[in-house]
């Protein structure tokens, strides 16, 4: 990502608020106002019954079978309904490492995750060097949402593991602020920065024609070659990548662009 020393007035974190909210601590150094709104909240899907003994029957097979979990909040969601006995016989794989932190904080031992990347093609590279018959197991569940790409089970089953998803969590539309909308109407220069492909396509939709104006006006910041692929299509001002979707690889892209001390505008609680 090329330097580019802009002056913003305003950045745009679109993360889930708790994630925001941790980014806007970091980006405190800087001069821009932080408009925190969040495209999604996230809930937990309960797994049925059959499910649960579907999960059972296929880690008891012999050789241990495979979890995978395609990011944090299917470890926040999915972890905690899983029987004990079956993570333990069972080997994990981490889509990357903020996924492999929190298991890893349950006390999990990650034992695949990408060397390099954090994405479904990254995991993929991963698990195609030990199919079925090298030493793992055929049985594969994937920790996941509704909606998701279907890449990971997909590709397993390509190459002859039995995968299923198991959908632990899901995302409900979050409520759009007002003093958030306002403000980016009101912003003169914008860094949105966009981690999600589902968080980019349903604000593109929700907000304010207005609004979305406005930040296609400005700049943007994503976290992968596939999002920079999606930006491209809303034609903003111009796209920078970080170097991972941590907070703290975000933080450091961010003051590559520019630096000093902010304030934010938080959406106020609803319910």
């Amino acid at each position: 990502m090329k330097s580019t020393q802009m002056n913003y007035s305003h950045i745009l974190i679109t993360r889930p608020r708790q994630e925001a909210l941790e980014l806007a601590d970091l980006l405190a150094p800087t001069q821009a106002e932080i408009i925190i709104l969040p495209a999604h909240t996230f809930h937990a899907v309960k797994l049925r019954p059959d499910q649960v003994a579907q999960l059972q029957t296929g880690l008891a097979q012999p050789g241990p079978g495979l979890l995978i979990f395609t990011s944090p909040r299917a470890v926040e969601f999915g972890l905690s309904q899983l029987p004990p006995d079956a993570v333990r016989r069972a080997r994990i794989a981490a889509i990357g490492p903020a996924t492999a932190a929190l298991l890893q904080q349950a006390g999990i031992e990650v034992s695949i995750q990408p060397r390099q990347g954090y994405t479904s093609e990254d995991l993929i590279k991963e698990l195609v060097l030990a199919p079925p018959g090298a030493g793992m197991a055929a049985t594969v569940f994937v920790l996941a949402a509704p909606g998701g790409r279907t890449l990971i089970r997909d590709s397993l089953q390509a190459i002859g593991y039995s995968a299923h998803t198991l959908v632990v969590y899901e995302s409900k539309p979050a409520a759009l602020d007002a003093v958030a909308l306002s403000a980016i109407e009101q912003a003169r220069f914008i860094l949105s920065v966009w981690t999600s492909a589902n968080a980019m396509t349903a604000l593109a939709q929700r907000v304010p024609a207005a609004c979305w104006r406005q930040l296609r006006t400005g700049e943007w910041l994503v976290i992968s070659d596939r999002l920079v692929e999606l930006a491209r299509s809303y034609n903003p001002a111009k796209i920078h990548t970080s170097c991972g979707p941590a907070n703290k690889d975000i933080a450091a892209a961010v003051r590559t662009l520019f630096l000093p001390r902010s304030k934010t505008v938080l959406p106020r609680a609803h319910g």
